[in-house]
């Protein structure tokens, strides 16, 4: 299910279960709940927000995904030089930024 769950609570009749779990592992669980509870279980979902993909490769292949083809949500990077930006392609980033400069700047500053 790749969820996790805190320590159940119980008064001995009721116990309540808290946790989260990715909504493709949980859509479903309604039924389950109902199977083992004989009918009394009952599951209240919230967005708790997004997280990390846990099997992220199946998912892409999957539905086919192209990031070169996706042009309304693109892998590429904007960076500003001189007061403009411009766009550097995905697999161009490393060549083009420069953070390694700025944190090594940084530290002879610290020391």
């Amino acid at each position: 299910m790749n969820g996790s769950f805190e320590t159940p609570a119980s008064n001995g009749e009721l116990t309540v279960i808290s946790g989260s779990a990715p909504v493709a592992s949980i859509r479903d669980y309604q039924n389950e709940i109902k199977a083992y509870t004989r009918g009394k279980g009952k599951i209240y979902l919230s967005f708790k927000g997004y997280e990390p993909c846990v099997n992220s490769e199946r998912v892409i292949d999957e539905i086919g995904y192209n990031s070169d083809s996706d042009t309304e949500n693109t892998a590429d990077s904007v960076f500003c030089s001189h007061g403009s930006g411009h766009v550097v392609k995905w697999n161009e980033v490393y060549d083009n930024m420069h953070l390694e400069r700025y944190l090594k700047y940084m530290t002879a500053l610290q020391t």
